[in-house]
């Protein structure tokens, strides 16, 4: 009969078990780095697919904001119609950028803040291209002399603004 003493594992079956129990590790490790990288995988579609055009859209959305009222401030200073032109055009491109993010919008599931902000710009963009219409059509305009006095102070416009000596 034999001890428990007497039952213990040869070279070769410790070897077995040692290297059964790494593969079986391995294949666990394994499994959990694939699960990972899928994971992973969706988010960076995400990034790529949604995000990434986001930004670049909002980035050209707030650099033609940025130049028309550079040139708007431009016009109102000098009321020189080359200022006008440079604006009307910044509008044109600021049109073009909205247009592409209310498309991107529609389309990608995860940009909730950009539909909730886009009609409020939508909006900002009309009411100010409307202000610079009617300022446009007749107010703030010089005296024969070149003195740069509003003639239309009375106008709900140009009402407080500044008036030069």
């Amino acid at each position: 009969m034999k001890t428990v003493e007497s039952t213990r594992f040869g070279i070769g079956t410790k070897l077995i078990i040692g290297l059964g129990t790494l593969i079986g590790i391995s294949f666990i490790v394994g499994t959990l780095a694939i699960l990972g990288l899928v994971s992973i995988q969706g988010t960076s579609k995400d990034l790529s697919d949604q995000f990434l055009p986001e930004t670049l859209i909002t980035n050209e959305i707030e650099r033609q904001t940025l130049q028309a009222m550079y040139n708007v401030r431009g016009y109102w200073l000098s009321t020189e119609q080359q200022y006008y032109q440079a604006a009307g055009k910044n509008f044109q491109d600021l049109d073009k950028a909205l247009a592409e993010a209310k498309i991107l919008s529609e389309g990608a599931s995860k940009l909730a803040k950009l539909r909730e902000e886009l009609p409020k710009s939508i909006e900002a963009k009309t009411t100010y291209v409307e202000l610079l219409e009617k300022k446009n059509q007749g107010c703030h305009r010089r005296y024969p002399d070149g003195q740069g006095r509003c003639l239309h102070h009375w106008h709900p416009i140009c009402r407080g603004s500044p008036r030069l000596p």
